[in-house]
């Protein structure tokens, strides 16, 4: 997951409630983010996760200075970009109760931070094309690049079509 810097610390705030609460410990929501979670439909899916999971892996932050590429992690903005991810060790058959954890995240970041999800990494079904252009402002002048070096779409596939409406 990426954040603007300027709201990196707000972030790092919710990510480590959010680690709590999935690990049972009875924290409570920050009263500043509780009502966002709330308005987001995230609020009581997170409390339903309580206990659920205890993440056992570091979380590296680290800083990705600003670029003019059209969809990248840190492109079109005039400032530098926080990324974090969750990892696992856990065993496939094993690893649910983490994919909870990290889709709840993803979504979490994007509607309150308008944070971007790395293209290689886990994109929950739920964030498509337009999530996508809301946190991406030159999408479209992406799109139409793909266009004209790609008119017969060989290089789409599934997920590009729902993450970046390309079809």
């Amino acid at each position: 997951m990426f954040v603007a810097e300027s709201r990196i610390v707000e972030a790092a705030a919710l990510l480590r409630c959010v680690l709590q609460i999935f690990a049972g410990d009875a924290v409570d929501v920050p009263g500043s983010i509780e009502q966002r979670l709330r308005d987001a439909g995230l609020y009581d899916e997170l409390l339903a996760y309580r206990g659920s999971y205890v993440h056992h892996y570091p979380i590296l932050f680290r800083r990705v200075e600003p670029d003019d590429t059209l969809i990248s992690m840190s492109g079109s903005s005039d400032e530098a970009w926080f990324s974090f991810s969750l990892f696992t060790y856990y065993s496939p058959g094993k690893r649910q109760p983490f994919y909870d954890l990290c889709s709840w995240c993803a979504r979490a970041m994007h509607a309150l931070f308008g944070g971007r999800l790395h293209w290689g990494k886990h994109y929950p079904v739920s964030l498509d094309a337009n999530a996508t252009a809301r946190v991406h402002p030159r999408l479209d002048a992406f799109k139409e690049a793909c266009r004209a070096v790609d008119p017969r779409g060989v290089f789409r596939n599934a997920f590009t079509d729902r993450v970046l409406g390309s079809n």
